[in-house]
């Protein structure tokens, strides 16, 4: 289950690096791996913290 997340994410970043640089370039590598760096941390950080805000509007607390 973790190498399907693992693999959809690497994609996912293969095709952002392709849009700045091509697939040929030697450093093409190196920036798939910085983005789904990064999309994996966006995604882990979404976990982390979007609960605890649902619990605050639940609550009616807003912003907080």
């Amino acid at each position: 289950m973790l190498g399907w997340l693992l693999r959809l994410f690497s994609i996912a970043g293969g095709v952002i690096a392709g849009w700045f640089v091509g697939r040929d370039a030697p450093n093409y590598t190196f920036l798939q791996m910085v983005v789904t760096l990064l999309l994996i941390i966006a995604a882990v950080a979404l976990l982390a913290f979007l609960p605890e805000r649902w619990q605050a509007r639940r609550r009616g607390g807003g912003q907080d």
